[in-house]
């Protein structure tokens, strides 16, 4: 009996059923254990306990059973984690750095107070979600660029994510309202670094790691001022 079209179309989708259930169960041979949590926002692992930190609060999990060892509760959503020396650190969107001891006891915990100028944080955090780590500082070079009024180039490998240069805010008063946070979410638009006039800089992105990749890379402004230079014919 001659095949239609239509059976050839039913056995290669009965075909990819097969594939299909065979995916599945080869994942599921493969899973160790699966937990349900609320904790989604940041997950790092420290020996053999995986810390996550979601809203109002972070999460001890046995990594090899998946077994809850403890939570322990923060004002915020925990944005980054950190382990050292037997201790949990987690940084929320309100500003606040919190320190867990053994089994998130809280007599081995402290809660940091918020600085003045976490705005510059908690602003960037709420408007974009993607980011889970910003960093101002006052690098030398950078500085100089704001103080000059001279927006910093995507010069050299480094510089690609500067592009297609650095904004700069014209505000050179400290970071420490809601709204001059937002001034700062307004002038890093999409990019991942502002300068902030005669004020230091503000940086973004996914880590701790990146981010002080970010704002190493954005140091390397002297880059800019030899480019400039030649352009100018001065050296």
């Amino acid at each position: 009996m001659r095949r239609t079209p239509t059976d050839e179309l039913e056995a290669k989708a009965a075909a990819l059923a097969d594939q299909f259930k065979q995916a599945e169960e080869q994942f599921a041979a493969a899973t160790r254990w699966a937990t349900p949590s609320a904790c989604h926002e940041s997950l790092i692992l420290a020996g053999n306990v995986l810390f996550a930190g979601g809203t109002d609060q972070v999460i001890a999990v046995d990594a090899a059973t998946g077994k809850t060892l403890w939570t322990g509760h923060v004002e915020g959503t925990a944005k980054g984690l950190a382990a050292a020396q037997g201790r949990l650190f987690a940084s929320t969107d309100k500003g606040l750095i919190y320190s867990f001891g053994p089994e998130g006891s809280p007599q081995s915990g402290a809660v940091v107070e918020p600085v003045d100028e976490r705005f510059a944080h908690t602003e960037v955090y709420k408007a974009h979600p993607e980011v889970h780590a910003v960093a101002h500082a006052h690098p030398s070079m950078a500085t100089a660029f704001g103080i000059a009024g001279v927006n910093i180039l995507p010069v050299g490998n480094r510089g690609a994510i500067f592009a297609p240069k650095v904004p700069i805010l014209e505000f050179d008063k400290q970071i420490d309202t809601p709204e001059r946070g937002r001034m700062v979410v307004q002038a890093l638009g999409g990019g991942c670094a502002v300068v902030l006039k005669n004020h230091g800089v503000v940086v973004t992105s996914d880590t701790i790691e990146n981010v002080c990749i970010t704002l190493f890379s954005l140091e390397h402004g002297f880059i800019n001022v030899a480019a400039g230079s030649v352009n100018t014919g001065s050296i």
